[in-house]
């Protein structure tokens, strides 16, 4: 396997891992080294995919929004809804991703994400 191939392959298990501790946990609650566990990578080696505890949240927000943006972006699209029925689509799929966090961990992924400038942009 070339090495390129397997920083991604690393780097998508960290990332992964931490996304569902952090997705139950809450951030505070999920230590680094739970997370290179999970992941099956070293300590030591996870620090050279993030080496801060914030990168790697960054990372995993970024995810997190992206996945959801995506879904919310083809809903703003579907020309086959009226305005009301996006509108009614909006408030469902927020009430669905309200319910897939714990209020503390949806309150930790949002503080996190307006500490960060390049999040809010």
């Amino acid at each position: 396997m070339k090495r390129e191939t397997k920083k991604k392959i690393n780097r998508q298990k960290l990332v992964d891992a931490a996304f569902e501790l952090m997705s139950t946990q809450g951030i505070q609650e999920t230590s680094v080294k739970a997370v290179s566990e999970a992941a099956g990578i070293s300590f030591v080696t996870m620090y050279k995919y993030f080496p801060t505890k914030d990168d790697l949240v960054m990372a995993v927000v970024q995810r997190l929004f992206e996945k959801h943006m995506t879904a919310m972006m083809v809903l703003a699209k579907d020309q086959s809804l009226s305005f009301q029925e996006r509108l009614h689509a909006f408030l469902r799929y927020a009430a669905n991703l309200r319910d897939e966090f714990s209020s503390h961990v949806g309150h930790e992924f949002f503080e996190f994400s307006h500490r960060h400038p390049e999040l809010r942009t």
